[in-house]
């Protein structure tokens, strides 16, 4: 399996964990997180995986959702 590349997500403020963390401290499944932010639940579970990263605009509105 190939290295994940995490500085993508440092430059974002997004890692795999921290969304998983997001997750536990809303307390909401991946399919609430997906359509707070109007997006399929695949895609949220792709970020926890590292197959995907949330662009900016994403990043910030989980932001929103911690306030």
């Amino acid at each position: 399996m190939a290295r994940v590349d995490f500085s993508v997500y440092r430059r974002l403020g997004m890692s795999p964990e921290e969304i998983k963390a997001l997750r536990r401290e809303l307390g909401c499944s991946a399919r609430e997180l997906a359509t707070a932010l109007g997006i399929e639940q695949e895609t949220v579970l792709a970020w926890e995986r590292a197959d995907l990263f949330p662009t900016k605009r994403l990043v910030d509105k989980m932001a929103e959702l911690r306030e």
